[in-house]
């Protein structure tokens, strides 16, 4: 269901509840308004709730890949009047070879709080990325990430220098040896160094793409397993939809004007609803081919 304004939205959960939710980038914008979430943490602690914002740390290099770096980019976006908890990466539980935050699933409650946006990678993020990234330690990360990291064919490359120029994350170098280099531990794999490359020198596997999607999927499902139904709330913000994620710091200009809030009972399902109503305002918005192969994929599991 959509609401126009966050008070009108209900919120029925109890005991300790984690708010997923990405708190921004250095030098951005809180991607949730502060008012917004003050309301949320209002509406929770009237109810004898004992609510706190929780993130994990990011893979690629920046000042949120460590927990002091993120939390003081917390509250430069205005977060910092709320309990925070970026997780620690040595705090975690495996299911299905996918490690995920602990300190998340410790929690009685979950709300997945998420702002929608568009994706380099998916086409479009919201729920089912907050949780099938956001709450997997760096270890996790990795696994969801590894089928779209680039691979690499010295053989065919004339080193040109394209993909150093085109990596967003500078994880990409020439080496003493004057061959290319790839910081695969911190590689998010976008695929731009693979799109960037004229001779067909740094490629990704068969089939990479689905498979990376599909354990988005999966690792998203594990999060949700370990909270009851009456336990988990999915709300998505439909505000300052801008082409490219909060984990930029230039994410665009907004796409579409202030829509509200969604509330859904599945991730899947919110999310693809928040892109129903965005495409409906500006059909340009979202990169359907790529979004429609990622819910071609989740709806194995979902």
């Amino acid at each position: 269901m959509l609401y126009g304004k966050i008070q009108d939205v209900p919120i029925n959960l109890s005991g300790n509840v984690a708010i997923k939710l990405h708190m921004g980038e250095n030098g951005g914008k809180p991607p949730i308004p502060i008012e917004d979430v003050r309301i949320i943490f209002e509406k929770l602690e009237s109810s004898g709730c004992k609510p706190f914002l929780f993130d994990t740390t990011v893979l690629y290099k920046s000042i949120r890949n460590t927990r002091e770096g993120y939390l003081g980019i917390a509250k430069e976006n205005g977060y910092g009047e709320f309990p925070i908890v970026i997780a620690d990466d040595n705090l975690f539980i495996e299911k299905n070879g996918i490690r995920i935050s602990k300190q998340i699933t410790d929690a009685d409650s979950l709300l997945v709080l998420s702002h929608a946006t568009g994706h380099v990678l998916t086409g479009f993020a919201g729920a089912v990325k907050n949780l099938g990234m956001g709450c997997l330690i760096k270890d996790g990360k990795r696994r969801v990430h590894k089928w779209t990291q680039p691979r690499h064919d010295a053989s065919k490359c004339i080193s040109c220098g394209v993909c150093i120029e085109a990596c967003p994350r500078q994880l990409i170098s020439f080496g003493e040896d004057g061959k290319i280099r790839i910081d695969y531990s911190h590689c998010g794999g976008c695929r731009r160094c693979v799109s960037a490359c004229p001779t067909g020198a740094n490629w990704h596997p068969e089939n990479g793409i689905e498979r990376s999607f599909e354990t988005f999927a999966i690792a998203a499902k594990n999060v949700i397993s370990f909270f009851p139904k009456n336990r988990i709330m999915y709300l998505t913000s439909l505000k300052g939809v801008t082409p490219f994620c909060d984990c930029s710091s230039t994410p665009g200009k907004n796409m579409c004007k202030n829509l509200g809030y969604l509330v859904e009972d599945d991730p899947l399902k919110i999310d693809q609803k928040a892109v129903e109503v965005i495409m409906k305002e500006n059909t340009e918005a979202i990169n359907m081919d790529i979004w429609n192969l990622f819910v071609e994929q989740a709806k194995k599991h979902f």
